[in-house]
């Protein structure tokens, strides 16, 4: 399976390889979604990259619940990041390597936050887990959880 995912990152990268240079337009896009396609995991992994005027960011985005009465909001979870001009001094082939390596580290870090639902069976992150073991649907089932 890590053979699969790294393959298919790999292809991502080539096909994103623009956004991974630096050209001299101001007026480009500053973050990419790599989507983890795995019915497996709810929800399913999305990482992002994301460009700065010096560095590249590596991370994902997850819900995070607040407040007495715990309400859900989005949160940028950063992982890794490398400077630009650290990058620049790459030929091609090492920069995807390197942007590879990164990619896989956020995947694989945002992966073991998922816990198997000991109902349901799916693999969920943490912040759509009633405990370390149920995720929110089957509690709501099982428990009479109210979300």
């Amino acid at each position: 399976m890590k053979h699969n995912t790294k393959d298919k990152v790999l292809k991502w990268i080539n096909e994103q390889f623009s956004f991974f240079q630096f050209d001299s337009d101001p007026v480009y896009k500053t973050t990419l979604y790599f989507k983890l396609d795995n019915p497996e995991y709810d929800p399913e992994i999305e990482v992002y990259v994301r460009k700065t005027t010096e560095e590249m960011e590596f991370g994902f985005e997850a819900t995070q619940w607040d407040g007495y009465m715990p309400a859900p909001y989005p949160s940028i979870y950063p992982k890794y990041s490398t400077p630009l001009d650290s990058l620049r001094s790459l030929e091609e082939e090492e920069m995807k390597e390197k942007i590879l390596e990164l990619l896989m580290k956020t995947i694989n870090s945002r992966k073991r936050q998922y816990r198997k639902c000991q109902f349901c069976g799916k693999r969920v992150a943490a912040e759509h887990r009633f405990d370390k073991s149920t995720c929110h649907r089957c509690a709501s089932e099982h428990f009479g959880i109210v979300y």
